[in-house]
């Protein structure tokens, strides 16, 4: 029969197991914090996702992080955001493109970008994208928002990936250390 004895050894073991796990998962957290985990993958998938030449000379990816309203995102000059909604992004590409020129069409921006659509992977990107828009600037907006959202989608599995491992050490350690042993709580 299921006894009092039972009850309180079952309420002992999640008590235990759930302090384990938050110590585990506060621990993850800090450290994928201190090592700035999501902004170096956010970092990652941008320079994959915006890689190529806005000029020659000029990295696509260094004038989007230069860009004032991905600046306000940041924490100082030289930080990187951890997150960036999808509308900024493609302001920002759009403002990059016509360089604040309202009279010129999305296609000539993406015709005046360096290189080939091979050599210059953004203005691939960007050419492939405004076709699909059929020159709309809110159309290619939209197509560039919903690239750069399954972008975002491949980070957050690098990021996942990475602390899912970190999770394995931490809690590994945690059970080392604080000599966690089902068989021997129930004594």
């Amino acid at each position: 029969m299921f006894g009092l004895g039972s009850l309180d050894l079952l309420i002992g073991l999640v008590t235990v197991y759930l302090t384990m796990a938050l110590a585990c998962t506060a621990i993850v957290e800090a450290i994928a914090g201190i090592s700035k985990l999501r902004a170096i993958k956010l970092e990652a998938a941008m320079n994959e996702f915006l890689d190529g030449s806005l000029a020659p000379n000029q990295a696509f990816v260094k004038a989007f992080y230069a860009h004032p309203l991905v600046q306000s995102l940041s924490f100082g000059t030289e930080g990187r955001p951890t997150y960036i909604p999808p509308k900024v992004v493609s302001q920002v590409v759009h403002s990059l493109l016509t360089a604040n020129d309202a009279a010129m069409s999305v296609k000539e921006a993406v015709n005046k970008l360096p290189g080939t659509a091979e050599s210059n992977r953004i203005k691939g990107l960007l050419a492939a994208r405004e076709t699909q828009a059929k020159g709309e600037v809110a159309a290619l907006k939209k197509a560039v928002e919903i690239h750069f959202d399954s972008v975002m989608d491949r980070a957050t599995g690098w990021v996942k990936r990475h602390q899912t491992k970190i999770a394995l050490a931490v809690s590994f350690a945690l059970v080392i250390a604080a000599k966690v042993e089902t068989f021997e709580l129930e004594r």
